[in-house]
């Protein structure tokens, strides 16, 4: 799924879909992408990695007790903080010179964890995190200082509950054709209900229009 404040589109493929990337970007896009941490991804220069996805990842690195617990709590902690001081930020009680101000320990502190981390050799999975963070830093914090940016794709995860739960019920499809009927529907009511506009009408008019001859109706908002 690819979810921007204007549209959403699906894509269903065999595999997570490094394919279906270059299909959907075939050349250079300057926009940011809100992403985890799939190899894949990095085609794109600008991204901001999900912090829903690194605070789980900081908890795990909890929960395993090994050498990088306490400093993944600190972090845990840390990261808290700075939401807080995002929510008084997207709630305009303090402007984004205060925002970068109030989180500018924190990153230094974060840095510092992860090349700790990274340096190490007791804790696999603090070394890996450290690392790999330390490797994409530049699409860490970029939400503190880029306008439009969402520290988390937590709209994309939302977006995909619909299509997992159809392929629960339905067992999936078996043929290219029928991939492609699932992924356009799928796309297609998921734009009708942002702009709330009825799913069986558009579908409808859609298929006059093809029987026609004539332009199919656009999924884009006026």
């Amino acid at each position: 799924i690819a979810v921007t404040e204007r549209a959403t589109a699906y894509a269903i493929h065999a595999r997570r879909g490094a394919q279906q990337l270059a299909c959907w970007f075939p050349g250079a896009f300057d926009g940011v992408v809100t992403c985890d941490r799939w190899r894949p991804y990095e085609r794109f220069a600008r991204r901001q990695l999900c912090w829903s996805h690194l605070e789980r990842d900081l908890q795990a690195t909890v929960d395993a007790g090994r050498a990088g617990a306490g400093a993944a709590g600190t972090a845990l902690a840390g990261a808290g903080e700075m939401f807080a001081t995002w929510g008084q930020f997207e709630d305009g009680v303090i402007d984004r010179a205060a925002l970068q101000r109030r989180t500018r320990d924190y990153r230094d502190q974060f840095r510092a964890c992860c090349r700790r981390g990274a340096r190490q050799r007791r804790d696999l999975r603090w070394r890996n995190l450290g690392g790999d963070l330390l490797r994409q830093w530049h699409a860490v914090f970029l939400f503190l200082d880029t306008p439009g940016v969402e520290p988390t794709n937590n709209v994309a995860e939302r977006g995909l509950r619909s299509s997992v739960m159809w392929r629960r019920g339905s067992q999936g499809t078996r043929t290219g054709a029928g991939s492609t009927l699932v992924e356009r529907v799928l796309t297609a009511a998921a734009n009708c209900r942002r702009q709330g506009r009825g799913v069986l009408e558009f579908l409808a008019a859609s298929l006059q229009a093809h029987r026609a001859g004539q332009p199919t109706p656009s999924l884009l908002p006026a």
